[in-house]
């Protein structure tokens, strides 16, 4: 798809953070960054401002317990959270999900909000690990809409299906509704290139993972890896797509290579507030 600056602005990556993370990581999660958005969604009801939202994606976790899991738990017990959404890649095997299972019981356990967890399957996880999340008490999304439970007004989640690629096709996006006024309506998606299949929801956010913001990135932030069809600057960081807001994240986790170059793992802090 060509991208034009009447379509696609770019916000500043590095203004939004607030605590910013290292610039060379090897191998095991220490240190992250804290990336905050506050995002302006217009016709925001007032019970929704100030709403608070954990993004998190691509945590890659394995049968190994790094120490970087401890500050996450910590960090996100402090930030007073509404609600924690997930993009996918829960575990790094994409054959089995067993060996992984103590610590994603152990830390997604310990990722507290008020009105829950929510999460899509990312293209390393299984259905059967779904299985195993709905068993924990998160709510596993699939292709389908769900309002987030117990908001103070509404809020409308729409998940990307499956874990696959192809699981895009077949007119998904054409399923739903236009967006309610005064509904702010989010749609959680894996890969950042399915956006052009789901612009047509008129999404107020566009959140997905995937890749890992490049991980492995020039200085300045040009990612050199990208898994992703989509333009190298749309692999990474906050962007406005008309009236959609376009978040790239990160991810905790590494794919090829235990290696993060200017590009620290991250989790993002979104808070809604009224907006034109």
């Amino acid at each position: 798809m060509k991208i034009t600056t009447a379509q696609t602005s770019t916000l500043p990556h590095t203004q939004s953070a607030s605590r910013p993370g290292p610039w060379l990581q090897f191998g095991r999660l220490g240190n992250f960054a804290i990336r905050k958005c506050p995002l302006e969604i217009a016709g925001l009801p007032l019970e929704l401002e100030g709403f608070r939202i954990l993004h998190i994606s691509d945590l890659h976790l394995t049968r190994h317990w790094h120490g970087g899991y401890h500050a996450a738990i910590e960090t996100i017990a402090e930030l007073d959270l509404d609600v924690i959404l997930c993009t996918g890649d829960i575990v790094e095997d994409k054959r089995t999900h067993i060996p992984a299972m103590p610590q994603v019981t152990r830390l997604l356990s310990a990722m507290k909000s008020r009105l829950g967890f929510y999460t899509i399957l990312g293209n390393h996880d299984n259905y059967n690990l779904g299985s195993r999340l709905r068993e924990m008490g998160i709510s596993v999304l699939d292709g389908e809409r769900q309002e987030i439970a117990g908001a103070p007004s509404p809020i409308e989640l729409i998940a990307a299906p499956g874990h696959r690629r192809e699981h895009m096709f077949n007119g998904f996006a054409s399923r739903f509704a236009p967006p309610a006024p005064s509904v702010p309506r989010i749609v959680m998606a894996h890969f950042p290139d399915h956006y052009p299949k789901l612009e047509m929801l008129a999404a107020d956010v566009y959140l997905c993972g995937h890749t890992h913001g490049g991980q492995i990135c020039l200085p300045g932030g040009w990612p050199i890896l990208r898994h992703d069809s989509s333009p190298r600057p749309l692999c990474r960081g906050q962007h406005r797509r008309g009236k959609t807001h376009y978040i790239v994240n990160h991810g905790f986790g590494c794919s090829m290579w235990n290696i993060r170059l200017f590009c620290p793992p991250e989790i993002i802090l979104i808070t809604l507030h009224s907006g034109e």
